[in-house]
C-alpha cells in the first residue's frame, strides 16, 4: 500500500547540562519532535537527557517508547531491561515495565516470552505487584493476543473476556476479541467476516479495516473487498492491493 511522505522537520539540538529546568526543555523539546514524526531528533534528545542523568527512570522509559515509535523493538526491548535491572519488584514503576516488556515481546514475534511474563507477574497467585486495573487489562490482553498467535483459541478468547472486567469499552480489546473469535471460526474453515464488520462497524480502526480486507479475500468476496479499498485508494491501486492478497494466498 501507498504511504503518505512525511514532511521533514528538523530542530537545533540542545545542549545538555544536567540542570532539571534544561532535562525539561529537552523533554518538552522531544516530545514535539515525536508529534511531528522526527523520531530520530527525539531519540537524539532522549539520549543527550539520560547522559546527563543515566539513573533517571523516567527519562529511559521516554527513549524506550520512541524507539518503539520508530519500530525499533530490539533497541526499545534493551531499555526495558535496563530499567527492569534497576528497580526492585516493590518499586511502583515495576508493574509498568512488565507490561511494556510483554507489549515489546508480542512486537518481536517472542509469544511464549509474553506468555512467561504474564505468568511470572500477573497470573493469579501473582498479586504481589501494586498493579492497576488498567494494567491488570493490559497483561490480560497481551496475554491473550499471545496465546492468538500459538492458535490457542479458546484461551485467548477466555482472557479477552477477563480483561473486559477491567478495560470496559476500550477499543483495542474490542477490535482483538472481534478478530480472535474470526480467527478461531477460520481455523475449522468458517470464514465469517460478518465478526470483523461489526467491529469496523463500531470503531473504524486501522487494525480492523485490515484485517476486514484480508478476511474478504480469504473468503473469495473480492467484489466487497475491492468497494471497501476504493473508499481509501484509488481504483487502480485496490485492484493492485487485492492482486497481492490473492498472491499471498495462492503462496501460502
Amino acid at each position: 500500500m501507498k504511504k503518505l511522505a512525511l514532511t521533514s522537520i528538523v530542530f537545533l539540538a540542545a545542549c545538555v547540562n544536567g540542570t532539571p529546568d534544561m532535562l525539561r526543555n529537552d523533554r518538552e523539546t522531544a516530545q514535539l519532535a515525536v508529534r511531528v514524526g522526527a523520531f530520530e531528533k527525539a531519540r537524539e534528545i532522549a539520549v543527550d537527557s539520560l547522559q546527563a542523568q543515566p539513573d533517571n527512570i523516567e527519562a529511559r522509559f521516554y527513549l524506550a517508547d520512541i524507539y518503539s515509535k520508530m519500530n525499533k523493538y530490539d533497541m526499545e526491548g534493551q531499555e526495558l531491561e535496563i530499567i527492569q535491572g534497576k528497580i526492585s519488584r516493590a518499586d511502583e514503576n515495576y508493574p509498568r515495565v512488565i507490561i511494556e516488556l510483554m507489549k515489546n515481546s508480542l512486537m518481536r514475534h517472542q509469544y511464549q516470552e509474553t506468555i512467561s511474563l504474564y505468568k511470572q507477574n500477573f497470573a493469579e497467585g501473582k498479586t504481589a505487584l501494586a498493579q492497576s486495573t488498567t494494567m491488570r487489562g493490559k497483561s490480560l490482553m497481551y496475554a491473550a493476543i499471545a496465546y492468538c498467535k500459538q492458535n490457542k483459541y479458546e484461551t485467548c478468547i477466555a482472557e479477552l473476556k477477563r480483561a473486559r472486567t477491567y478495560l470496559p469499552g476500550d477499543p483495542a480489546l474490542a477490535d482483538n476479541l472481534k478478530i480472535a473469535q474470526y480467527m478461531a471460526k477460520a481455523s475449522t474453515g468458517d470464514i465469517d467476516p460478518s465478526l470483523l464488520y461489526a467491529g469496523y462497524s463500531n470503531t473504524e480502526s486501522k487494525e480492523m479495516y485490515a484485517n476486514l480486507i484480508m478476511a474478504l479475500i480469504r473468503g473469495d468476496q473480492e467484489t466487497r473487498a475491492f468497494e471497501l479499498l476504493s473508499m481509501r485508494y484509488s481504483r487502480e491501486d485496490s485492484m493492485t492491493i487485492i492482486n497481492d492478497l490473492n498472491g499471498m494466498k495462492i503462496a501460502k
